[in-house]
């Protein structure tokens, strides 16, 4: 994988490379522990126009549905016996994606000229993941691919779920709130100049709410064309750039600062990290190259340098939850279940039941969210609606009760 490292030489000065290594890891101690560089920063060079597998789950470029179907296919068809280039090829000729299928075919190709399939599926960053790449090579050292196969689909398919559930749980909410923006519109629009026509030809002087609306109708006519413009380029701008490092980077950080929508981000977070860092301890990868691989799903909960320490105490003797504990990891749940995971042996079993844990958890608070965010939502709506058919009749209740 190519990584673009940014680092202070023993000069003072400040340099950029663009580099192939396994992870992060190998960088870091290449630069710092070889050569004596201070590492500033280290970023993935992979084309920033692949979009993200969900949110921070490390899984980019091919839909998710492409690559739980490859991983499920390919686990059927070697455990049926039929050899690696062959069960590519298959999957290859009834894949839909053109991209992806173009992938599978490399894939392909790397295997049938000697290099191992882990190393092959590594090559391509842009459709499978490090984290995927590594329990590959976990299965491949342990003569295991097909349980790690398996074992990825499953993941997959768990991920997936969660996402589409929280997803669902902003669906309605969002639709309700674009509905009422288009009605709010309208009425500013249409239904309020016409009755700022009628009481200026009647001479009615108007209350402090109505001149509000009505000097806000005329904002919305008057700059109908640009407020148009800025929706469509914004709507053209989060198309684009949705899949981006930086956009998803910066809408993590903005929503976990949110209260609503912090816990929810947090959990998460931490069930990606539990269940393939579950996955690559099945799979039999080294441990320190498997916390390596799957911190990084953390980002930006953890930051870089506290991720590094996480890897670094761990190198240096300490047991795995008590650098979890140092990491200061919301709730403490990995630290805790971590350490009867080593007592008992069953490090791998105890980081499943974590993300069961986190996987429950944000099903429960996706529904509670949803429940609670539409009265909330119907309520706003409610309450600007009316401020606007009161503002409306208000001069018309005047007049009336004048009269009487």
């Amino acid at each position: 994988m190519k990584f673009k490292v940014t680092y202070i030489n023993k000069n003072n000065e400040k340099n950029i490379e663009y580099i192939e290594a396994g992870n992060k890891f190998e960088i870091k101690n290449k630069f710092e522990n070889e050569l004596g560089f201070f590492v500033v920063e280290i970023e993935s060079a992979v084309n920033k126009d692949n979009a993200f597998f969900g949110a921070s789950a490390g899984f980019k470029g091919a839909a998710a549905f492409d690559l739980f179907m490859f991983t499920r296919e390919l686990s059927i068809l070697l455990r049926s016996g039929i050899t690696m280039p062959e069960s590519l090829e298959i999957i290859e000729n009834n894949t839909a994606s053109k991209k992806f299928r173009k992938a599978v075919n490399e894939v392909r190709a790397d295997v049938m000229g000697g290099t191992f399939f882990s190393e092959a599926v590594r090559r391509r960053p842009d459709f499978f993941p490090e984290t995927y790449a590594k329990a590959l090579q976990g299965g491949e050292l342990s003569s295991s691919m097909i349980e790690v196969l398996e074992l990825l689909a499953q993941n997959l398919k768990k991920t997936e779920k969660i996402r589409t559930k929280i997803l669902n749980a902003t669906l309605y909410p969002t639709v309700l709130i674009i509905i009422a923006i288009n009605v709010v519109l309208c009425l500013m629009s249409f239904v309020v100049p016409s009755f700022e026509n009628v009481f200026y030809e009647m001479k009615i002087k108007t209350p402090f709410l109505t001149g509000m609306f009505f000097a806000f109708s005329n904002f919305i006519k008057n700059n109908a064309f640009i407020i148009l413009l800025l929706l469509f380029s914004g709507v053209i701008y989060i198309t684009n750039f949705a899949g981006d490092k930086k956009f998803k980077s910066f809408m993590l950080r903005l929503g976990l600062k949110l209260p609503v929508s912090k816990t929810l981000i947090e959990d998460y977070l931490l069930f990606t990290f539990s269940g393939m860092f579950a996955v690559l301890m099945k799979s039999s990868s080294p441990v320190i190259e498997s916390v390596a691989v799957t911190s990084e799903l953390l980002d930006p909960l953890v930051d870089y340098g506290k991720r590094q320490h996480l890897i670094e105490d761990i190198k240096s003797g300490a047991q795995i939850s008590t650098a979890f504990k140092n990491l200061g990891l919301p709730g403490g749940v990995i630290g805790r279940i971590a350490a009867i995971g080593e007592k008992s042996g069953r490090l791998n079993e105890m980081f499943e039941s974590i993300s069961e844990y986190y996987s429950e958890r944000i099903e429960n608070m996706a529904e509670r969210s949803s429940a609670l965010i539409e009265p909330i939502a119907i309520c706003i709506i409610g309450i600007f609606v009316g401020m606007i058919v009161l503002s409306v009749f208000l001069p018309l209740i005047q007049i009336a009760l004048s009269n009487y």
